[in-house]
């Protein structure tokens, strides 16, 4: 989505992180919940996995290194924002999990 945005509408240049970091989630995402019933220990493993490397780690680096800014600076805001984000999104992303197995698992999967 970045790449097309960009060749779209180029605002500011390009960095190839952010876009690993989205290929990055897809593979998460894909292990633990593809063809797979969803569960809760399944949805918050991916879902933590992500927080923390794709997230915390990854998203920090690639904004350190465009902005140069310290990491101790912006990485506590990150930790909070990322604590309060991660409940919420568990329960959205198991709810749209199951919402899509129990209506499109049968002609799909």
């Amino acid at each position: 989505v970045e790449i097309l945005v960009f060749l779209i509408k180029p605002t500011g240049a390009y960095f190839p992180g952010f876009t690993f970091d989205r290929i990055l989630m897809g593979v998460i995402f894909g292990i633990f919940l593809y063809r797979r019933q969803p569960k809760w220990s399944s949805v918050i493993t991916a879902n933590l996995l992500v927080t923390l490397l794709v997230n915390l780690f990854f998203n920090t680096l690639w904004l350190w290194i465009l902005s140069g800014n310290a990491i101790f600076a912006i990485i506590p805001g990150r930790i909070i924002k990322n604590v309060v984000a991660f409940p919420l999104e568990v329960v959205m992303l198991y709810f749209v999990v199951q919402f899509i197995w129990k209506n499109f698992s049968s002609r799909f999967f």
